[in-house]
């Protein structure tokens, strides 16, 4: 087993370990560097111990290869950090350091765990397009300026719990497994919901702070399906009886059923037009089955189709629920179905024409459809508003 150990050591203004390939284990615990301090392209063992080092103004680990463990806990970078392409093991522990003015992981890999817990970062950082691995957890760390994540891949669980971010965090094409926001506080966080529709831990504050990210940023079909699947969220959570606190599951669902919660205008037309569909055959009367036509069966040629014809079923309507005000003696008057889906799309619409009037038994029915009809289409014209007219 080959140990080295720099423990409590003091570099000058330069110290240079560029392609220098570490044995089993490398302890440069509480280690000062000074202006410059270049580890490009090393090779580490199974361990990498920097705990509490600190770094001048530049310190460079771009395309290093980092074995099981590595730990840079408490170190301190004054200047620039530079992490670019490369690769970590199992464990990579930045927990409570302290990042200048520019840090940069852009294009590493990391291992199962990746933790910058606490972690301070200065005027801007880059992770862009980096590989995490089982656990990546920003949890409490504190971004000063611009973040960048962009295209960035979790491949399990993410957690940015309590993180802040002083200035704007770009997720841009960035792929979630499982991604905790609990009490993360943004100024500008630039996201498409379609990666964290379905990998975005519920959070009623966080939903809320999303939506109105989406729409400071334009992004208004985001904020209409964020807010969705906030008033799902709500509504699973919710209690059956009719008169609770949080309020009645029966209510929510039927808003998600006639609306979509105020962000789907078409359900409401789609219900109307159910509606109207339904009260047509209601006004059409009972309906009675008969055989086809029997004469027509007997003149068929072929016994075949002479046996298929007469067990054609015909539906008939003999008590129609409507009349036309033209015709005095409406007891023998025919109605089709297009006769009474009119009616009932003018009854709907609250037009009543006048040339079709509902006979005594019906007239309730014609009183409940106009009711309905009242009440779809001012949900229908209050969401289509709420979905067209934005701000």
């Amino acid at each position: 087993m080959i140990l080295l150990f720099f423990l409590e050591c003091t570099f000058g203004s330069f110290a240079d370990f560029s392609f220098t390939t570490f044995g089993d284990s490398a302890n440069f615990w509480d280690s000062i560097f000074g202006n410059y301090a270049s580890f490009r392209g090393c090779t580490f063992g199974d361990f990498a111990y920097f705990s509490g080092a600190a770094f001048g103004d530049s310190a460079s680990f771009r395309g290093c290869t980092f074995g099981d463990s590595t730990s840079f806990s408490g170190c301190t970078f004054d200047d620039s950090a530079s992490f670019q392409h490369s690769i970590f093991g199992d464990s990579a522990n930045f927990m409570k350091s302290t990042f200048g003015d520019y840090t940069d992981f852009t294009d590493s890999t990391f291992g199962d765990s990746a933790a910058f817990v606490f972690a301070t970062f200065g005027d801007s950082a880059s992770f862009r397009y980096s590989t995490f691995g089982d656990s990546a957890s920003f949890s409490y760390s504190a971004f000063e300026d611009s973040a960048s994540f962009k295209e960035v891949s979790f491949s399990n669980t993410s957690d940015f719990q309590w993180a802040n971010f002083d200035d704007a965090v770009d997720f841009s094409g960035t792929l979630f497994n499982e991604v905790t926001l609990n009490g993360t506080d943004f100024k500008e966080m630039r996201v498409s919901w379609n990666s964290l529709e379905n990998s975005l831990v519920f959070d009623g504050p966080t939903y809320v702070k999303l939506i109105q990210n989406f729409r400071s940023l334009e992004q208004f079909e985001d904020a209409d399906a964020a807010y969705y699947q906030y008033r799902k969220h709500c509504q699973a959570e919710k209690l059956w009886t009719p008169f609770s606190k949080e309020g009645s599951k029966w209510c929510d669902i039927l808003m998600w059923f006639t609306c979509g919660y105020g962000v789907k205008p078409f359900r409401a037309f789609y219900l109307g037009g159910l509606i109207v569909l339904l009260f047509s055959f209601i006004y059409l009367g009972s309906p009675t089955i008969s055989w086809y036509n029997r004469e027509n069966a007997e003149s068929a040629q072929k016994p075949v189709i002479k046996t298929l014809l007469s067990l054609i079923p015909k539906i008939n309507w003999p008590n129609p629920g409507i009349s036309r005000l033209s015709d005095n003696n409406y007891s023998n008057q025919k109605v089709t179905f297009w006769d009474s889906f009119y009616f009932s799309m003018v009854t709907f619409t609250t037009v009543g024409y006048g040339d079709w009037y509902p006979k005594d038994n019906f007239r309730k029915w014609v009183m409940f459809e106009g009711f309905l009809g009242w009440v779809t289409l001012g949900l229908f014209l209050v969401t289509l508003t709420n979905v067209m007219m934005r701000p």
